[in-house]
């Protein structure tokens, strides 16, 4: 639904540049509407673009330990910036407030149920974190990591592979990609 609204707004505007967070919603948002405009898309700049020599776009690359500087050629561009890339400046202009005339299909989802995170301590807010892995030979043997955390008062967490085996809830799963 926003991709379908910003997708609009930027039609009716005649925009050249969409700038997103590159928080949560930008990161879902961003490339939808990358695809829908056929626009370039450079997530996780660092910096505000380059356009002295087109429209380059700094982002960082492995992990942070290098930067590359990606050219954006197409007639729409989209960036999303991770958060504090630049210093926050109060400018002079004024900006113009248009009402915009946008419609929304039907959803083709429904939501019919909602899994609250279950267990004592959430595992974002827990100081201790019992962990396990495919070691466990099976979801069947979680039974005393289960007790051990409880036990310590622990957070609960599990490996990528034991969260895609469905042995233990994806909101589990800690790791380099999956750490809450």
């Amino acid at each position: 639904m926003y991709t379908q609204v910003i997708a609009q707004a930027v039609e009716q505007s005649g925009a050249t540049v969409v700038i997103f967070s590159n928080n949560t919603d930008g990161k879902a948002v961003a490339p939808r509407l990358s695809a829908r405009l056929r626009a370039g898309l450079v997530a996780g700049a660092v910096a505000l673009p380059d356009t002295s020599n087109g429209f380059v776009v700094k982002k960082s690359v492995f992990s942070g330990k290098a930067f590359a500087n990606v050219n954006i050629t197409t007639s729409v561009k989209i960036i999303s910036l991770n958060p504090n890339a630049f210093k926050v400046e109060e400018g002079a202009g004024t900006a113009e407030v248009v009402e915009l005339n946008a419609t929304v299909d039907t959803p083709k989802v429904k939501v019919t149920a909602v899994k609250k995170q279950s267990g004592e301590v959430p595992l974002a807010e827990a100081e201790i974190v019992v962990s396990g892995g495919r070691g466990l030979k099976g979801p069947e043997n979680w039974g005393i990591l289960e007790d051990l955390a409880k036990e310590l008062h622990a957070g609960l967490a599990c490996s990528r592979p034991v969260a895609d085996a469905h042995w233990r809830p994806h909101n589990e799963h800690v790791g380099q990609t999956g750490a809450p």
